[in-house]
């Protein structure tokens, strides 16, 4: 999968399982697909749940970020993210990822450098409240000149194996084994 994250989960209960799996039949990619469907929706159950693999709550978003979002979601304003959420399953693996550029700081957090600009501000007036606005909906507006910043982001991973996922990778193994990877 293209991208920028890879992350790989090496289970020995897992791999064990896939191996008896692999001599009980010819064709894993049927036991692989499950898996990768499995473990796309439980990815996007973690967007909703707004947790990490092991159930840990993302970090907050601070005042800042929550006054200018549409929602108050952590890592959901256009849903592109959740939405980009894929997997590639074959006859011996399955990936689970995103293109989208932005995944990798959201995953594992870090530091972005913004250089300095120049940016026109647009600003809605309603009764005592002064807000951000879109520039058709502004009151006032103003060129402000923004200097060199970092923003710090904190690690949300949402990609990763959970011990339930585990728990349901096995189970699903185990069905094709007793199926006769059907």
């Amino acid at each position: 999968m293209a991208g920028l994250i890879e992350i790989e989960i090496d289970d020995r209960e897992i791999r064990e399982a896939l191996s008896r799996l692999a001599a009980k039949v010819r064709n894993l990619a049927p036991a692989m697909k499950n898996i990768g469907e499995y473990l796309q929706r439980s990815t996007w159950e973690r967007f909703a749940q707004q947790k990490d693999p092991s159930g840990k709550p993302w970090a907050p978003l601070k005042p800042s970020t929550l006054a200018r979002k549409k929602t108050s979601k952590i890592l959901i304003e256009s849903s592109r993210l959740r939405d980009s959420i894929v997997y590639r399953a074959d006859s011996d693996q399955v990936e689970v990822g995103t293109n989208v550029e932005y995944a990798a700081i959201h995953q594992f957090g870090g530091t972005v450098q913004h250089q300095a600009r120049n940016q026109n501000v647009h600003f809605a007036k309603k009764g005592n409240r002064v807000r951000f606005a879109k520039s058709r909906n502004a009151t006032y507006g103003m060129k402000v000149s923004i200097g060199a910043h970092a923003t710090t982001i904190p690690a949300r991973p949402f990609l990763g194996v959970s011990d339930e996922d585990r728990s349901e990778i096995l189970d699903i193994i185990r069905d094709h084994v007793h199926s006769g990877g059907k």
